[in-house]
């Protein structure tokens, strides 16, 4: 993976050393670790319940946090088959009795010294395959597990051919070829030659930036894209004027019996796919049927941000899927007060017209009973008068 840009001459051999800086991958792991370590203690906090005030933290009991706390410490410790190493703790990493994590950096410089591939493998993403598949990569919702893979059908490249004829051409014309709107153009001269004309139209092409080889063919000219796939695709006017389509085309195939998307000869599975969704496979552009398998396993970095991912994803993560239910129940709480505010309001309301109702009737009712007692006064008096 060395790129070498070779400036000037030089009269004498050039050495390149290459080595790795073991000291600053080591340096990333502590801070990774680190990182962890932060969360763990988050969570620890966030969780934790004092006997002696008998008080809880906000999330205590709460069956997420607990889930996500798991996920990070298993992330950490569990075992990588596919190292040669297999334990993350012989390259230093490991927990300690109150399940926090530790790092060891002598000990991850002396492993990757002894096997730098084994440590490497230890953290990131990678797979075994059979056949003449390679992998491609994954995401963080792709999970451990072991797929075959078919190809129906091979990506092809977008090709075309023209000025098939006698040459020198008896009615020669401009030639150009476009990819979005990147033009190249050669006119072709009474003089030109099939040879003299691929020249000059490879060095129009290769001018213009556009990725397409010219070649001869069937005593013409053959334009044929670099790109297997749709991305291949170009246009091309061998009268200058009039373009027309070169179309590649990308492979079909399967990935665990599912139809997978393709971009030229990548096969990866859809999202939506259980255990292999993200998966991606490099075919080798000619192979059909059963091309083999693949057998993917995340390492300890992939591992944790697969764990992010499912506590944080939107609309499908653990902790993010808990705040949304935890704001559904306060909007239904807030709701269910607003109601009850409401009812309070109106029953207020039609007690204190109730209330009203009873003062009028009172008073009526006082009222009429001051006209009784006059009424029994003066029928008193009338009846002492005439007894005398």
């Amino acid at each position: 993976g060395v790129t070498v840009v070779a400036r000037q001459p030089s009269a004498t051999v050039v050495s390149i050393d290459v080595s790795a800086d073991a000291a600053a991958l080591a340096d990333k792991v502590g801070k990774l670790v680190d990182a962890v370590n932060g969360a763990l203690a988050d969570i620890k906090a966030k969780t934790a319940y004092d006997p002696k005030t008998k008080t809880a933290a906000s999330l205590n009991g709460d069956p997420s946090v607990r889930q996500l706390s798991s996920a990070l410490t298993r992330a950490l410790a569990d075992a990588v088959g596919q190292s040669s190493l297999n334990s993350p703790g012989l390259a230093g990493v490991t927990l300690d009795a109150k399940g926090m994590a530790t790092f060891d950096q002598q000990k991850f410089l002396d492993a990757f010294t002894r096997d730098p591939a084994g440590v490497q493998r230890l953290f990131v993403q990678g797979a075994t395959v059979t056949g003449t598949v390679k992998f491609a990569g994954a995401t963080d919702v792709t999970r451990t597990g072991t797929a075959a893979v078919a190809v129906t059908a091979s990506a092809t490249k977008g090709t075309s051919t023209g000025l098939v004829g006698t040459w020198p051409l008896a009615v020669p014309g401009p030639v150009s070829v476009r990819i979005g709107t990147r033009v190249a153009t050669y006119a072709v001269t009474p003089l030109d030659t099939a040879a003299t004309a691929l020249i000059g139209l490879q060095t129009a092409i290769n001018t213009a930036g556009l990725g397409i080889d010219v070649t001869a063919a069937g005593g013409g000219l053959a334009v044929t894209s670099r790109n297997v796939g749709s991305g291949g695709s170009f246009e091309v006017a061998w009268d200058g004027a009039v373009f027309a389509s070169a179309l590649g085309t990308d492979a079909v195939g399967t990935i665990d019996g599912v139809a997978a998307t393709a971009t030229g000869s990548v096969l990866t599975a859809a999202a939506t796919q259980p255990t292999f969704g993200g998966l991606s496979v490099q075919t080798d552009g000619t192979s059909l049927g059963a091309v083999g398998t693949i057998s993917y396993e995340p390492g300890i970095a992939q591992r944790l941000s697969v764990a992010i991912s499912a506590a944080t994803a939107s609309n499908r993560g653990s902790l993010a899927i808990a705040e949304a239910n935890r704001q559904t129940r306060m909007d239904q709480l807030d709701a269910s007060i607003a109601s009850y505010d409401r009812r309070l309001v109106q029953r207020e309301a039609t007690l204190r017209k109730t209330y009203a109702a009873l003062e009028v009737t009172l008073g009526n009712l006082k009222n009429q009973s001051s006209w009784l007692t006059g009424q029994l006064g003066s029928l008193s008096a009338n009846s002492g008068s005439s007894n005398r």
